[in-house]
């Protein structure tokens, strides 16, 4: 470390870029965190929206206690001084203070025109970087929308996985032309996929119930009504079920 430097500052390639870039661990240690670095740096990245390969960088090493390989970041300076502010103590303070002294001293000693071809250069960098940012902005934006649309799911079916409603709305839906006994008795002799959940009551209760996958149920019980034959004026019968009757409702046959 140069004299006069609190952290160290270092040239380094993040993405498509060529940035001034500091050494995780070391600003961990100079903010004086009482957090497990590897615990501290992961919730900054969440918490605030860093993206690896555009504000670190993760690198693994060799551990020196053994073990599994450690895994560093390398941050921009930019994300090193939205840390440092967030940390709300004299240090990071401190550290802020230092990183936009540094950044005020490049832009001041190092005045530089550039030629057509490293305007070029830097044009397509920044083009690169921007298409890196729409797509991870679009990948984000997917993931969040999976996600929301499992969380309505959920909150319109009470519960329930994607693809799956309760055992009884699916009932009503699709098996209105037996009993409900019957129509469990379909789900299960056709191996109908079914998952337990918890049925949040208006009481705020919490009850087990079951679930059944909506895909494929129309067909099952079309396919099992097809196969059955009447037995009595009232009754039918199926031949899986051993000579045990159901009723089929003639109006939604």
């Amino acid at each position: 470390m140069k004299k006069n430097e609190l952290i160290n500052i270092n040239k380094e390639r993040i993405g498509v870029s060529e940035v001034n870039a500091v050494d995780a661990r070391e600003l961990h240690i100079f903010l004086e965190s009482k957090r497990e670095f590897s615990t501290w740096i992961k919730n900054r990245i969440s918490e605030y929206g860093f993206i690896e390969n555009l504000d670190f960088l993760t690198i693994l090493s060799k551990n020196p206690n053994k073990g599994r390989p450690q895994v560093n970041y390398t941050l921009s300076v930019d994300m090193a001084k939205e840390i440092s502010m967030v940390e709300r103590n004299e240090k990071g303070r401190q550290a802020r203070k230092y990183f936009i002294e540094c950044e005020r001293r490049v832009k001041t000693n190092t005045p530089k025109i550039l030629s057509k071809t490293e305007a070029l250069l830097q044009t397509v960098e920044i083009l690169a970087e921007q298409e890196m940012k729409i797509k991870t902005l679009e990948e984000n934006t997917e993931k969040v929308n999976e996600a929301i649309e499992k969380i309505k799911h959920k909150f319109e079916t009470n519960g329930c996985e994607p693809g799956f409603i309760p055992q009884s709305e699916a009932h009503i839906i699709y098996g209105k032309a037996v009993s409900f006994g019957t129509f469990k008795i379909i789900i299960k002799r056709f191996k109908h996929p079914v998952k337990k959940y918890i049925f949040k009551s208006k009481e705020g209760y919490s009850i087990p119930a079951t679930s059944v996958k909506e895909e494929g149920l129309e067909e099952i019980i079309s396919k099992f009504v097809s196969e059955s034959y009447r037995a009595t004026p009232q009754y039918h019968e199926h031949p899986a079920l051993k000579g045990k009757r159901f009723r089929v409702f003639e109006a939604v046959q």
